[in-house]
């Protein structure tokens, strides 16, 4: 059966949970019967993603993106994880959920993260997925599924995750979609629950996070996911039960002493941008005049008020004002990626017919700060976009599977079909069909390229590189 198509994706507010947490859980990650070929898994992770990525659900915010991948690797290092590969990334999508992918991957819904009142309860998530992937649960449900139809579960679940954003596309593919496939498929991993909760709990406390949010986090989940709630349709749930969880994680705090862990600036930052991001331009107008009242009036220097002021001022395009307040963040000691990324989003904007000037706060961002490689990706899709060829830095052009990423591959195709580069831009395809999990498409063009750009000395690295990584799955 070919699994091309399918994927898991595991709901941290859909599946119920037994009724006590024993020291005895089941070690179910050890089962060799579950084993999934790495080439399998990688495969129906990238398809995943690739459906994600046309939905227009990921990229939307890079710098969230990093902030998401700081906090993982936080809660990885903390709990002595050694491993590159995992990756976490934010959906754009007003659903309360995350999930986690084969290939090590997670989603984190921008509706959950505005949700959290804290960054423990968005950590107490993160660890809940994380436990999910380190104990094998994907793999053993894939395994699970092998007589499920492919089409039919891809479908429902790529609809779960679009629900808020694309009705129409929503309502299609779930009247595809069989009922008694997604019951008895969401059903079945009431035991994953039990030792991702457990698990999951551990996580966030040898991270330094508060235990206490991941049942403060679980309360607004029962109270947005009733039973009486109809946002739910019956076939995507069994029983949520979250009220069980909450006793269960209840009992596990009881011996601890309550400590109050202060939240992050980036974690208090992103929430605010995507809060921005989703005004219209009369709330924008509207929010603009509040602020400016607030501003006024206020003696103490309030972050959260005039972090939201000044992508609301970049947002109507106010560039004295933003100035201001730029200073003022300035005078006050106040820098990271996140005001870097928009400093020089909103310079490019003034300066955009200037090309002397409208790059400049990107190359003074990106210098050496790994904080700041992000802000690479995006300041050449704007060079690409503006032709502005002969400004892209030299080593852009040099690329491996560890650091290339989809903004990378999509701007150096458009750079080499401007030069006429056939053999860079063929080589460029496979990468690009690789991470979108075409690789029935990659094989032959990898034979295609072999034969046509074999002594081309400037694709033969980036060739051979992934030709390489392909053979070995």
């Amino acid at each position: 059966m070919d699994f091309l198509r399918l994927f898991y994706i595991i709901p941290f507010f859909f599946l119920s949970l037994e009724n006590t947490f024993a020291n005895d859980l089941p070690n179910i990650a050890s089962d060799k019967e579950f084993f999934i070929e790495k080439k399998l898994e990688l495969n129906i992770s990238l398809s995943a993603l690739a459906d994600l990525e046309k939905l227009n659900l990921l990229y939307q915010h890079p710098e969230i993106d990093h902030y998401l991948s700081y906090l993982l690797d936080k809660i990885l290092s903390s709990n002595g994880i050694k491993d590159d590969d995992y990756s976490i990334f934010l959906v754009n999508n007003n659903d309360l959920n995350a999930f986690a992918l084969p290939g090590k991957n997670m989603g984190i819904n921008s509706g959950l993260l505005l949700s959290t009142q804290d960054e423990s309860e968005l950590a107490s998530v993160v660890s809940h997925e994380l436990a999910h992937i380190t104990k094998k649960h994907i793999s053993r449900m894939i395994y699970a599924q092998k007589k499920a139809t492919n089409v039919s579960l891809a479908a429902l679940l790529i609809a779960i995750l679009a629900s808020n954003s694309n009705s129409n596309l929503t309502s299609g593919a779930l009247a595809g979609a069989q009922a008694n496939l997604a019951q008895n498929y969401f059903s079945y991993s009431q035991s994953h629950e039990k030792e991702a909760d457990y698990a999951g709990f551990e996580y966030m406390i040898k991270s330094g996070f508060s235990p206490f949010s991941s049942i403060s986090f679980l309360k607004t989940l029962e109270k947005k996911y009733s039973f009486t709630n109809s946002q739910i349709p019956a076939y995507l749930s069994t029983h949520p039960l979250t009220s069980e969880r909450i006793i269960n994680l209840t009992g596990r705090v009881s011996n601890l002493d309550f400590k109050l862990i202060e939240d992050s600036l980036e974690y208090k930052m992103c929430k605010i941008i995507l809060k921005v991001n989703s005004y219209n331009k009369s709330t924008l107008i509207d929010r603009f005049s509040k602020l400016v009242e607030e501003n006024r009036h206020q003696n103490d220097f309030n972050i959260a008020m005039k972090f939201e002021f000044l992508l609301t001022l970049a947002a109507l395009n106010k560039e004295k004002e933003f100035l201001e307040i730029k200073k003022e963040f300035e005078s006050n000691g106040i820098q990271n990626y996140i005001l870097t990324t928009i400093y020089a989003r909103f310079f490019y904007s003034q300066n955009e017919r200037d090309n002397s000037r409208k790059y400049d706060y990107y190359f003074l961002a990106i210098g050496d700060n790994e904080n700041y490689k992000f802000l690479i990706d995006e300041m050449v899709e704007k060079m690409v976009a503006n032709e502005d060829f002969d400004l892209i830095p030299p080593d852009y052009l040099d690329y491996d599977l560890k650091t290339i990423t989809i903004r990378k591959i999509k701007s150096l195709l458009r750079y080499y079909a401007h030069f006429n580069n056939d053999c860079a831009f063929k080589v460029l395809n496979i990468y690009l069909n690789f991470f979108r999990g075409n690789f029935n498409i990659v094989g032959n063009q990898i034979a295609d390229t072999n034969l046509l750009c074999k002594n081309e000395p400037s694709i033969k690295k980036q060739f051979f590189n992934i030709k390489r990584h392909f053979n070995e799955l």
